[in-house]
């Protein structure tokens, strides 16, 4: 029952970034800080069942900070930050964009640098979205904040194939990016590449 709009118009955006980059104990560390600003225009948005275009505009704003640091020989760490503020053209915080998301990842080469082991943590706090499934109008719900860790690693068997795994969603959390859209749960690939 979904419809197509033949009045859509396309997006269009006009933004800026500056940051800043700073080395610190010899290299050891380097830490990053990049301010942000993005206007959008004609924004697409789902309403029903159908698309259309918001008017007015849109606002995104915020900063960046990440810091990677090299702790010793083949092992390195890296934190993010991000602060989002994402205001739709009515002034309200525009769904499905977080007002708080980090990141720490981590990662360790070793074995003359054939093996790699690899593990993150993601942090996406609270948002808002739509309940589009029994609402009309629309009514606004909270997307609860989540945790996800994956984990991985691989293995150069020669210089043409390497083996690879990894884990996503390793503690199985249940979470919502969408409303009323479940997510993947814990799951494991395996594989291998090869180069010619």
């Amino acid at each position: 029952s979904f419809r197509g709009n033949p009045d859509l118009r396309p997006e269009e955006s006009l933004g800026w970034d500056v940051g800043i980059e700073q080395s610190l104990l010899d290299g050891l560390v380097v830490v990053d800080v990049t301010w942000f600003d993005q206007n959008l225009e004609n924004e697409i948005q789902g309403f029903g069942q159908t698309v259309r275009n918001l008017n007015g505009t849109s606002h995104r704003q915020g900063v960046e900070l990440s810091a990677t640091a090299e702790l010793f020989d083949g092992f390195s760490t890296t934190a993010m930050y991000t602060y989002t503020d994402a205001t739709d053209p009515n002034g309200m915080r525009e769904v499905r964009r977080p007002m708080h998301s980090a990141s720490l990842s981590a990662a360790y080469t070793f074995y003359q640098g054939r093996a790699q082991l690899f593990g993150e943590v993601i942090y996406n706090g609270a948002m808002d979205d739509l309940e589009f499934i029994n609402a009309t109008p629309q009514t606004r719900v909270t997307l609860t904040d989540y945790v996800l860790v994956n984990i991985g690693g691989s293995f150069k068997v020669n210089e043409t194939v390497e083996v690879y795994g990894r884990v996503e969603n390793l503690l199985d959390e249940r979470y919502e990016e969408v409303f009323g859209y479940n997510t993947q749960g814990r799951a494991a690939f395996a594989g291998v590449k090869a180069r010619f």
